[in-house]
């Protein structure tokens, strides 16, 4: 509900009750379903709706807010996660990113429900290549790409072109990515 002040009025008597968050139990599996630890897991509205700058267009991955960290058997938890579900975003060195949605259990007055174990497996992901060259076609090294994903810009990343003027993304998730213009310093 919207609770509207007025100039005069006393905020004591204003009491803002907020709905309980739930607790969020899961495992995070490599490619191959084994246990992986050192994931870290953000949750997805807190990204777009907190952390994200309203001037930019897009933020770096490295600055997603980290909800939970997995442990050495794969597993986390995240307590006063969003009682109506949202969307995680899993992060680790070696793996694509991956969102996965989380829907709470239907709550069931006077029924106590089992804890939900969510499970969710990185892939290894995709990657993009080129090669930059100039007017007479010779490559170009040391050129700026950037890639993003659209229309989200939820993930961005840069590299430089090589001495052959070749670039590389690698550990892509799968969904579009566009390549930005190329920035020579």
């Amino acid at each position: 509900p919207i609770i509207s002040v007025h100039q005069g009025e006393n905020l004591d008597s204003i009491l803002i009750q907020m709905k309980e968050g739930i607790t969020v139990q899961g495992l995070i599996l490599d490619p191959q379903g084994q246990p992986l630890p050192n994931a870290v897991i953000s949750i997805y509205s807190y990204i777009t709706n907190i952390y994200r700058n309203r001037w930019s267009s897009y933020f770096s991955e490295t600055n997603f807010p980290v909800s939970a960290v997995s442990n050495a058997e794969g597993s986390f938890q995240i307590e006063q996660f969003p009682s109506t579900g949202d969307e995680v975003i899993v992060r680790h060195d070696n793996y694509a990113p991956t969102r996965y949605k989380i829907v709470p259990p239907v709550a069931v007055e006077g029924v106590e429900t089992e804890p939900q174990i969510h499970t969710i497996q990185m892939s290894v992901g995709g990657s993009i290549t080129g090669t930059v060259r100039n007017k007479r076609n010779q490559p170009m090294k040391s050129v700026e790409i950037q890639s993003q994903n659209f229309p989200e810009n939820l993930y961005r990343y840069q590299t430089f072109t090589d001495e052959n003027g070749e670039y590389r993304f690698e550990k892509l998730p799968a969904i579009p990515f566009q390549i930005l213009k190329a920035l020579q310093d």
